[in-house]
């Protein structure tokens, strides 16, 4: 469940518990300002994070021009040093300089909480007085999660990869993190990706515990997958599809040779398999699997089969 609040309760400071950690499992420092309480609705607090601290204050708007203007004639002066010249383009692009600056030094901070049962991030603009605004996310059970990475070439040569963590009920999407990175580069620490990874993990700990229920009355837990399949099984020892018509095929443990990870695909090889049988009934893209993270928990546990794995999604 998403919801969006156009406004929210009086700040009020935020002091983390023992325990908690940033979105990437760093210590928190001291001096973060946690600027607003974090709802009861998400549950436990896992982990948390701010961008402002207790020692950071609201650039004044004389300020906020005399750095705008300091910004213009630092660009109008080395654009004459390169050009030689001052004309219409360079007066433009001093002031286009100038304009970002006063963007860029606004008061405009977050932080955000992930619990045992959702997430919510506040934004706060202008000032910390001003009231700031939220959005909150709710996992509910009957809700499954896609998460698809695709890489982009351009001439032959790798350009970046977009991802998409998109949370679904039936046809309908609930909510979606999509953005790029380059994964070839370190990730910056406030990168957005990292925020979606350990949303997904509060996700998969959360399902987990639903799931469980499932097994103990159904002796297998079910994951909707996009392919000839409907779905995948697991259960102790064993792993059942699910075709869209007919009866589910189950291979019991021994039955199964290995499973392989490699180039977003995850194939099942039963020992008796022919290749042409393999590619066509047990090779499912990672991206097909709903809540693929826990899944792939799952079958390594429930198996008790290890998994060779390539390049296993960043």
């Amino acid at each position: 469940m998403l919801k969006f609040l156009n406004s929210v309760p009086s700040a009020t400071a935020w002091t983390p518990d023992s325990g908690v950690t940033g979105h990437m499992g760093q210590p928190i420092l001291e001096e973060s300002d946690f600027f607003v309480c974090p709802p009861l609705e998400i549950g436990r607090i896992i982990s948390a994070e701010t961008t402002l601290s207790q020692t950071k204050k609201a650039t004044s708007p004389s300020e906020r021009i005399k750095m705008m203007g300091l910004g213009f004639v630092a660009m109008l002066v080395l654009l004459f040093c390169l050009w030689r010249t001052v004309n219409h383009l360079t007066i433009i692009l001093s002031i286009l300089t100038g304009f970002v600056v006063y963007c860029l030094t606004r008061f405009n901070h977050s932080c955000s909480y992930i619990g045992e049962r959702g997430f919510v991030k506040y934004t706060v603009k202008g000032s910390r007085a001003s009231r700031p605004k939220s959005v909150v996310f709710l996992f509910q059970e009957d809700m499954t999660l896609y998460v698809k990475k695709m890489r982009i070439h351009i001439n032959s040569g790798y350009f970046h990869t977009l991802y998409y963590f998109t949370w679904k009920r039936g046809n309908r999407k609930q909510h979606e993190f999509t953005g790029r990175f380059n994964q070839y580069r370190k990730l910056e620490s406030n990168h957005p990706l990292h925020f979606a990874h350990a949303v997904e993990a509060a996700w998969s700990h959360y399902l987990q515990g639903k799931l469980a229920y499932q097994l103990e009355l159904g002796g297998y837990m079910e994951f909707p997958v996009k392919s000839s399949f409907k779905a995948i099984r697991l259960g102790a020892g064993f792993v059942e599809f699910v075709p869209r018509y007919g009866q589910p095929k189950r291979l019991l443990k021994e039955k199964i040779k290995a499973f392989k990870f490699g180039n977003g695909r995850l194939e099942f090889i039963p020992h008796d398999a022919k290749w042409v049988e393999l590619f066509n009934k047990y090779t499912f893209r990672y991206e097909a699997i709903a809540n693929a993270q826990l899944f792939m928990i799952l079958l390594a546990s429930l198996t008790d089969i290890s998994i060779t794995q390539h390049d296993l999604p960043q």
